[in-house]
């Protein structure tokens, strides 16, 4: 089914005295550039931000125009909802990067973005952007202008013995702009780098001149922010303004919240930022639809619509299917550059090399996570990029990245309308912009069979109607987790920072007591807590805590992506539980480094990644080898530029295992988690005063544990994968579970979980349990899952 999407316009002809930076000569700035601009100008100059209405066109359809700081502390938090490719970038950081180089005041800048990709690539906009207003380049490092912190930065500038934090603490205090990613800000924001005394005080130092200094945090890309993400966001936003009002800045805070979808203040993050506004939080919702004419900041798409069953993963076939329909397309225009967003890594890798024999090798890249970074840049160029969801998320395809022709896996309203966005954003009034998606059969008839639809739409519609027909198909969004855990994760982090506040000796009574500063702070905790999370005291969280703490779970929460088992050994030294904790074994960990034999047969390739276990056993032919087999073939290529830094990350990382990958499957593998004899799971011995492994009689269903003897089976037996190397490996390590009845298929489609949520087959090796079939998912996906199962929760019901 063929459509035409509209192209989108902005005015640019909007008259306003606003002083808008950034730009060239005789170019103005779009509407929410202007608003957004003007709020955060208003929020830090009031008296001369203001006087700019009476004269600005904007002013009685502006609802920036009437708002007033408050008088308590001013915290603004801007939610920019501008269409994709509509300038959020430059209306975000215009005013912050105007003024960060003022020595006056200190108002430094930090961006926070959602994948590593775009973190590197909005590299590019914000040096141009610096540049543009200051005459010259940003100076790049870590005593300069613009810096980008990553794991990767921070493993290469940290000195041998130096501890993350330290590093942090330093680069906080010198650099002007930083972006970095949510991970690292979360770590900070929650003191997890704390592992001493001494650590826990540079923690808390580092947190303390990050709200001091940096006066505007941008959060790029929020509406893919999942629901730990925003409950950590709530809870920076939430501290800013209880704890940092009074310290000498006293610059307001602008929080600036880019994102495809404005806030619902009836749920969610919108909702606690509703609950915030008595402490002096202002919302502004900054949205522009589009205008009939003015720049095209969309461009006109021609669209097909073509049904698969992607539940069933039929997507990957039809894309190879499609392929023909792509040649004639490129071979009616040859200056067609080609993207290709597919849902997993597997079916990108299968397009790579069928686009390869059909274009040549030289035309193709491939950019996803099983390529190196440095790789990845050159691969955005070629005429023909194959990738995941790591490229759908803010890269503009333009400039060097042109892209004009689009193949895409749309699951989700959100995903499709996402993916659509990467092209058509060079601003061309004639564009010739191709559009192939891969729809579910239900979306694809809803088109076919909705009355009156013209084959021509206002973007606008368009939008609407995608939603619409994506209706049972929208993921679930673990919303319950702000009620359940999300407090949890708040009661750690001020328990840990009220440790940085002595206590002192009365004068008058002799007695070691709370001093007035720390009083003051915990006071000013617990009214945020009660304040976010209503129903909820410190006493019941502290119980919640001091639970997870004792079964072993709470590195579950309390870590991300693949885990907590790095910083475990730092959570249970804060909370004064390293000796009952002895009898803890390390946790699994899904990040496995592997040798690429195909890519060493490549001329200077560096054939060396990591990723994730469960991608390695669906996908490819491999081999687990042991640890010293792996760092002999790594020595080989101890000249490559790549390998200390590689060297360094799977030192760091501790990984359980080592691969080698030999090539991709033609078709995946099944293969399921089972039990190597009987299930131990670990609980809190009052008697003993320590975590214990108990033996359990039963699968431990629908509850997040903390258990040990967990083994992988294939279906059929294949004696060169090596399993029982793996099996031996995984005979020593914990896993924090939540294990249910149901197939990993079944259930991923009953619950709505989002495309590539990790959930596992699991089969019990008990008699009784042999035939059922069960699902297992790990860590906070765990967590997720598990909240699923809470629909009429209590809050005694949690800590009983």
């Amino acid at each position: 089914m063929k459509l035409k999407i509209k192209p989108v316009y902005y005015r640019t002809d909007i008259k306003t005295p606003v002083p808008f930076p950034g730009l060239a000569k005789n170019i103005l700035p779009y509407q929410h550039q202007v608003q957004t601009y003007c709020a955060v100008s208003r929020n830090q100059d009031y008296d001369r931000a203001s006087k700019w209405c009476r004269e600005c066109e904007l002013v009685n359809k502006c609802n920036v125009a009437h708002f007033n700081p408050s008088s308590i502390h001013n915290s603004l938090c801007i939610i920019n909802s501008a269409i994709t490719g509509g300038g959020k970038t430059l209306a975000s950081y215009a005013h912050a990067i105007e003024h960060c180089l003022n020595t006056s005041t200190v108002n430094k800048v930090l961006g926070v973005y959602p994948t590593n990709e775009l973190l590197h690539d909005q590299k590019r906009a914000i040096t141009k952007l610096f540049t543009q207003i200051h005459g010259r380049q940003p100076i790049i490092g870590l005593d300069g202008d613009l810096l980008i912190v990553d794991g990767d930065f921070l493993r290469e500038e940290r000195e041998p013995g130096e501890r993350n934090i330290k590093l942090i603490e330093y680069i906080l205090g010198r650099s002007k702009i930083i972006l970095t990613n949510p991970d690292i800000l979360y770590l900070i924001c929650h003191h997890l780098y704390a592992n001493s005394k001494e650590n826990t005080g540079r923690n808390i130092t580092a947190f303390s001149i990050l709200m001091r200094d940096f006066k505007t945090i941008i959060f790029d890309e929020f509406h893919l922010y999942n629901i730990k993400q925003q409950a950590s966001t709530i809870w920076l936003v939430g501290l800013a303004t209880q704890l940092f009002a009074n310290v000498e800045n006293k610059n307001p805070h602008n929080f600036i919240f880019s994102s495809a979808t404005p806030l619902n203040p009836r749920e969610g993050f919108g909702q606690q930022l509703h609950y915030l506004e008595k402490f002096g939080i202002t919302t502004l919702n900054i949205e522009q639809q589009g205008e009939k004419e003015g720049r095209p900041v969309m461009e006109e798409i021609n669209l097909t619509l073509i049904p698969a069953n992607l539940r069933a993963w039929e997507g990957e076939n039809k894309a190879i299917a499609l392929l023909p329909d792509i040649q004639k397309l490129v071979s009616e225009n040859d200056q067609h550059r080609c993207l290709y967003v597919m849902d997993s890594v597997g079916t990108a890798r299968k397009l790579k090399q069928a686009l390869s024999q059909m274009f040549g090798g030289e035309n193709v890249g491939e950019a996803h996570g099983l390529v190196q970074a440095s790789e990845k840049k050159d691969a955005l160029k070629k005429v023909h990029t194959t990738g995941t969801s790591g490229i759908e998320v803010g890269i503009d395809f333009t400039d060097e990245y042109f892209k004009d022709l689009l193949l895409f896996e749309g699951r989700t309203s959100s995903q499709f309308l996402q993916r659509l966005g990467r092209i058509g954003r060079n601003g061309r009034n004639h564009a010739n912009n191709q559009v192939l998606a891969i729809v579910p059969p239900e979306v694809f008839n809803y088109f076919q069979e909705y009355p009156f639809l013209s084959q021509e739409l206002e973007r606008q519609i368009f939008t609407s109607q995608i939603k619409q027909a994506f209706h049972w198909f929208e993921p679930e969004r673990f919303s319950k987790y702000l009620d359940l855990y999300a407090p949890i994760e708040s009661e750690y982090t001020s328990q840990i920072y009220l440790k940085g506040f002595e206590y002192g000796r009365n004068p008058h009574t002799g007695k070691i007591e709370e001093t007035a500063e720390r009083k003051f702070t915990r006071n000013q905790l617990d009214e945020l807590i009660i304040r976010l999370y209503p129903g909820y005291n410190r006493e019941n969280i502290g119980k919640m805590l001091k639970k997870l703490v004792g079964n072993g779970t709470i590195s579950g929460i309390l870590g991300f992506r693949s885990g907590g088992g790095i910083l475990e050994h730092n959570i249970y030294r804060m909370m004064n539980f390293e000796k009952q904790s002895k009898n803890l074994q390390p946790l699994i960990n899904l990040e496995i480094p592997y040798f690429d034999i195909l890519k060493s047969k490549e001329k200077n390739r560096f054939p060396f990644h990591s990723y994730s276990l469960i991608y390695l056993l669906r996908r490819t032919k491999c081999q687990f080898i042991k640890k010293e087999t792996f760092l002999d073939i790594l020595q080989q290529y101890s000249n490559h530029l790549e390998f200390r830094k590689y060297y360094n990350e799977i030192d760091q990382s501790q990984p359980m295992i080592y691969a080698i990958v030999y090539d991709d499957l033609p078709e995946p593998r099944k293969w399921y988690f089972t039990q190597q004899s009987q299930f131990f799971f670990y609980g809190y011995d009052k008697q003993q005063q320590e975590i214990v492994k108990k033996k359990t009689p039963k699968l431990p269903l629908g509850k997040v544990k903390r258990i040990s003897g967990l083994s992988v089976e294939t279906v059929k037996i294949e004696e060169s994968i090596n399993l029982s190397l793996l099996n031996e490996v995984l005979k020593k390590r914990d896993a924090i579970v939540y294990v249910n009845s149901g197939s990993s298929f079944n259930i991923a489609q009953q619950k709505h979980l989002p495309p590539l949520f990790e959930i596992m087959e699991f089969q019990s090796s008990e008699a009784q349990h042999h035939k059922a079939k069960y699902h297992l998912a790990f860590d906070l996906n765990a967590f997720f899952m598990e909240v699923l199962n809470c629909a009429n929760y209590d809050h005694q019901i949690i800590i009983s």
